[in-house]
């Protein structure tokens, strides 16, 4: 089965993947747009999510082998996919892949740092431009583009810091409760 999303929050795509394996689905591929998943028995999965781009072969092999030493089985994501996928594995006790604040929010500074989501989002507003007949006047779509990309960075910039100041919130609230 195949299911089409897209996500810009790390921990909303895990609570939907969690939950896809407690409906009897196993994450099988993971695409930047989509899931591939295949029918099992229902299981209490704990599903996380890292971005990670690997140049070499031995980074991306000991990366793996770090988390599974550390209780997580990689299921999902190759060395150039940038979006690596972990099951908790059932003696392990880690709730998070990352047990700090500081680490789980770089997963969105590496994500947006990525030029394909750039790319991806220049090609959205040119699609945009054209279909409004704002590409044929070059200085105008020049200034167009700009100021979108701006905005965009500004927008993920806001995104970002909202999830850590989330983060740190409710790692104060863990150590006080």
């Amino acid at each position: 089965m195949i299911k089409y999303k897209y996500f810009i929050d790390f921990e909303k795509e895990e609570k939907w993947l969690t939950d896809m394996a407690s409906q009897g689905y196993r994450l099988k591929k993971a695409g930047q747009f989509y899931y591939t998943f295949e029918p099992i028995l229902p299981e209490q999965a704990v599903i996380r999510v890292d971005y990670r781009y690997f140049n070499w072969d031995d980074d991306f092999v000991t990366y793996c082998t770090m988390f599974e030493d550390s209780g997580w089985e990689h299921i999902s994501g190759k060395k150039r996919s940038g979006f690596q996928y972990f099951k908790r594995k059932s003696e392990c006790n880690d709730e998070h892949i990352y047990s700090d604040t500081e680490s789980r929010a770089e997963r969105y500074s590496r994500w947006l740092a990525n030029p394909t989501l750039t790319f991806s989002l220049f090609l959205l507003l040119a699609f945009i431009l054209e279909r409004l007949d704002l590409a044929y006047t070059f200085p105008v779509f020049v200034g167009y583009v700009m100021i979108a990309a701006l905005a965009g960075l500004i927008i993920f910039e806001a995104t970002r810091e909202i999830k850590i100041r989330s983060l740190r919130k409710k790692q104060r609230n863990s150590r006080v409760g």
